[in-house]
């Protein structure tokens, strides 16, 4: 989270202007109010701090969000960015119809489009269903057992920041597309 404060004082000198939010675990709002009221901070944009424990699942839209308390010293979290599953788009059926990429990414978030003078569905398009991504983030935590339940289990990308290398992790199947950062 140290980063967080000069990540912030750039977005200011490159004059965004959208509102920003910022998740974290407990003592999040308090921790990052006080970096932000230090020095000669001046936002140029609403910044909104929410603070999350273990266990809960925010929606987003086309993902969600779960968090798993980790094993540290201060508080921490695992976070679990799961894409929602969305049908699966037949290519050949898709340019039969004469669709591009934003076409058909209008087509599948609304599920019925009128294109060219034509009501198309998904399901003129699509092809089953794409089982949506998962992405897992540890930060610096020790080895945790629970990490591989079913709500965190198994990602495409898994990124375990260890004091120990991924060799030593008895958690992390060798298999596993895991990235691993060495802290002394």
């Amino acid at each position: 989270f140290l980063g967080l404060p000069g990540l912030i004082q750039t977005m200011v000198l490159n004059e965004r202007r959208e509102p920003l939010e910022i998740y974290g675990p407990v003592g999040t709002p308090s921790l990052l109010t006080r970096f932000l009221t230090l020095g000669y901070y001046s936002l140029s944009f609403p910044v909104k701090l929410y603070e999350l424990k273990g266990g809960e699942k925010i929606d987003f839209g086309d993902y969600t969000v779960c968090t798993m308390e980790a094993e540290h010293n201060v508080p921490s979290l695992s976070y679990c960015l799961k894409e929602k599953d969305m049908p699966r788009i037949d290519g050949d059926k898709a340019r039969k119809l004469g669709l591009n990429s934003r076409i058909l990414e209008k087509l599948r978030k609304k599920g019925e489009i009128s294109y060219n003078g034509r009501k198309i569905k998904i399901e003129d398009v699509s092809n089953g269903i794409r089982i949506g991504r998962k992405i897992v983030y540890s930060g610096d935590t020790k080895p945790m057992e629970k990490i591989k339940s079913r709500t965190m289990m198994p990602p495409e990308v898994l990124a375990y920041l260890k004091s120990t290398c991924a060799k030593k992790i008895p958690i992390i199947p060798p298999d596993e597309k895991a990235l691993c950062h060495k802290t002394y």
